[in-house]
């Protein structure tokens, strides 16, 4: 097999991140490519990093290796990004240009990308970098100028006999690894990371780099093994195919994310789905099967699904869940696509079932739910295709600790080793940092000013400072109002404390559902659902056959609920003091009022009895 090195026979540049460099890197990695003769190696050496642009493309790659020693990385702004042009569907909808994918493969065949190294110590194992940052924008804010509009950083259409190995996929735009259509795929001791800050969990500023999916396969034959995922969406994602998903084995899977997913599916057949020994720490979600949408004629069908020997520990929302896509698709968040991001803290959200989905043999065994903060999760049939044999053997809901805490994170998570390297959280922080600092100048320029004029006015003299600074909060004189009070400064203080606990709300995990862990949220349409072994709690619409004894064991984290508490507590009392610092304010302004309309009636009494007096003595006169 002949070996080509990436910089010495190819021709790259490595080290240079300009965007004339990026550009031409990629021109030459797509010719390699497009014109390889089979077999042949593409060497990446070690240490070494090659910036590209996204948009390259291949197609009937065969008997190929792409041995990544060292990194590949794309740059480019998203306005620099080769684009497939926008076009008019037949209905008359006008869908926008669409950003190329990072690196785009269809109908491969016998191809691998591994690394020499198998350690998963920094510096290992080879990197593909998708330069996310760049597309995630501001926290909170860049998901809503792009939204989908983000390339996904190796995307597969079509193979055979393709394996994946040692290589850590970091920040990738939008889905990591997409492998529609396979035909047997092997991916084994891979890292996909993409995360915007170091906190253990998914806060909202970690969230806004939504929709990185880690790894999303459609096809059969394919076995994932030893790898670990922590991004924020689908983890392993069993997707549609035409041919219907099928024999498809994860273990041994350390996932950080919304879960281990079969879905979103349509109307196609997904059956032989087995995910064993894995390990979820602080998943938004965990075990996660959904439906988007259905047809009549051709309902999709979920089905012989196997879970078993999963440990979920800290789930943020829902450790299972089971029904129609929890998502949105659209700008607005809340809008119910079938089942709205919003449900159920929301009043108005809303989650409709899907009537023509097909869930049906369904086993969860062996699943350990720890630490867990809301309702145990959802269980949502439909009237019309009822969830059928469905059965919870051993399924365990805040029991013993001791197994899920004696996971270290970053051996379960080698990914998470790579630096973060995101300036645009580093703008937020300064952003809020401003917001939350600028009241506070506002209040002591204020202060100052009014203390200042207040000493020059009185004559100064030791001490007046410090009299002067009192006075400009609390004094009223010659009944007028000084432009600064105690309910103004009340009202100040709480513009100071809501970009705090702004932050706060950012850097702590998501809380959604209810905080009944002993119960289902939501258990409907299931026929012939059974639970046995230790199974706690019992979802209502499963029959109980489950071992006498078995029943709650407490393994709560209660450091979240108490910082909310606090703070929470806080707001609360700030609220009531400014509430009661301005009732105070305006009794003592309508006093003030009616002392100074007494005032005016004694002063026009004692006029009028001067002015009387006068008359009659000018009447004597």
């Amino acid at each position: 097999m002949a070996v080509f090195d990436f910089q010495k026979d190819v021709g790259a540049t490595p080290s240079s991140s300009s965007l004339e460099t990026a550009q031409a890197n990629s021109a030459l990695l797509e010719g390699f490519l497009q014109n390889l003769t089979a077999p042949s190696t593409l060497f990446i050496p070690p240490s070494t990093t090659f910036y590209l642009m996204g948009g390259i493309f291949a197609e009937g790659v065969s008997d190929f290796v792409l041995h990544l020693d060292g990194r590949l990385r794309f740059v480019g702004l998203p306005d620099q990004w080769p684009q497939h042009p926008g076009k008019v569907t037949k209905k008359g909808v006008i869908k926008p240009a669409k950003p190329k994918e990072c690196i785009e493969l269809h109908d491969i065949h016998n191809v691998t990308i591994t690394s020499s190294l198998s350690s998963r110590n920094v510096g290992d194992r080879g990197v593909l970098d998708g330069g996310g940052p760049a597309w995630w924008g501001l926290p909170l804010i860049g998901y809503m100028q792009r939204g989908t509009l983000r390339p996904h950083l190796l995307y597969i259409k079509g193979g055979s006999d393709v394996v994946i190995e040692n290589v850590v996929f970091k920040d990738s735009p939008r889905w990591t690894v997409v492998a529609h259509d396979m035909a047997g795929l092997t991916i084994r001791d891979c890292s996909v990371v993409a995360r915007r800050t170091p906190f253990d969990g998914h806060n909202l500023i970690d969230l806004s780099a939504f929709n990185t999916d880690g790894f999303d396969v459609a096809g059969h034959d394919v076995h994932i093994h030893d790898c670990d995922v922590w991004n924020q969406d689908d983890c392993i994602a069993v997707k549609d195919s035409e041919s219907g998903s099928y024999n498809m084995l994860f273990e041994r899977i350390n996932a950080s994310g919304t879960g281990l997913v079969i879905g979103s599916i349509g109307t196609t057949h997904v059956r032989n789905i087995t995910f064993r020994d894995s390990y979820l720490h602080r998943s938004y979600k965990g075990i996660f099967m959904k439906f988007r949408s259905g047809d009549v004629e051709q309902p999709g069908i979920i089905e012989d699904v196997l879970y078993e020997n999963i440990v979920i520990e800290g789930a943020e929302q829902w450790p299972l869940w089971i029904g129609p896509a929890q998502q949105a698709i659209s700008g607005n968040v809340c809008t119910p696509s079938p089942c709205s991001l919003c449900w159920p803290m929301l009043p108005q959200a809303e989650c409709f079932p899907i009537p023509q989905s097909v869930f049906r043999n369904i086993t969860l065994r062996n699943v350990e739910v720890n630490n867990v903060r809301t309702s145990p999760g959802v269980i949502m049939g439909s009237t019309q295709s009822p969830i059928d044999n469905i059965h919870f053997d051993g399924v365990r809901v805040s029991s013993a600790c001791s197994a899920a805490r004696s996971h270290d994170r970053l051996e379960s998570f080698p990914g998470l080793l790579h630096e973060i390297d995101d300036p645009y959280v580093v703008q937020f922080y300064l952003l809020l940092a401003a917001a939350t600092m600028l009241p506070l100048l506002l209040l002591a320029l204020c202060l100052c000013t009014c203390a200042r004029a207040k000493e020059e006015g009185e004559g100064g003299g030791k001490g007046r400072w410090r009299v002067a600074l009192r006075q400009c909060c609390t004094h009223v004189a010659d009944g007028r109002r000084r432009f600064w009070t105690r309910w103004k400064a009340a009202a100040l203080l709480l513009l100071v404390f809501v970009p705090i606990l702004a932050i706060l709300a950012a850097v702590m995990p998501g809380i959604a559902g209810t905080n009944d862990t002993s119960e289902y949220y939501s258990c409907d349409n299931v026929r012939g659902g059974r639970a046995t072994g230790d199974t706690w709690p019992v979802p209502p619409c499963f029959s109980d056959e489950t071992d006498a004894g078995a029943g709650r064991n407490d393994c709560r984290d209660f450091f979240v609920p108490a910082v909310w508490g606090t703070f929470s507590a806080a707001l609360a009392a700030c609220c009531l003091a400014t509430a009661w610092l301005w009732r105070r304010d305006a009794t003592e302004a309508r006093t003030r009022s009616e002392e100074a309309g007494e005032a005016m009636q004694e002063g026009v009494g004692e006029e009028s009895g001067v002015v009387a007096k006068g008359v009659e003595m000018g009447g004597l006169i």
